[in-house]
């Protein structure tokens, strides 16, 4: 398996069950991720491009966030995730990353 088709595999948090969330994050059409969810668990995993100084994907920095919660914390927890997605594509990028405006799309 090629990267190319592990990448293809995987919602880039705007489309699948990822479409709704990390929308005005760094993370935000950037990260390529998959989750999964099982009553009381809620996990994703995935990757975060690290980007060269000339805007090229210099590497690729995996992550996996395994979480055990009630039903009534599910929200809190996948807003948890995504705000831990978030600082990760920040540091993993060195702050380089600009965020998306509300309704503007991703902004370079």
């Amino acid at each position: 398996m090629t990267v190319r088709s592990f990448d293809d595999g995987l919602a880039a948090g705007v489309d699948g069950t990822l479409k709704d969330r990390m929308q005005l994050t760094a993370a935000y059409n950037l990260v390529r991720a998959k989750t999964g969810t099982l009553k009381g668990a809620y996990q994703i995993a995935g990757y975060i491009p690290r980007l060269a100084d000339d805007g090229s994907i210099a590497e690729y920095v995996p992550f996996v966030i395994l979480s055990t919660t009630t039903p009534e914390n599910e929200t809190a927890t996948r807003n948890f995730q995504d705000q831990l997605i978030d600082k990760l594509t920040e540091r993993v990028n060195n702050g380089k990353i600009v965020r998306p405006q509300p309704n503007r799309g991703r902004l370079n």
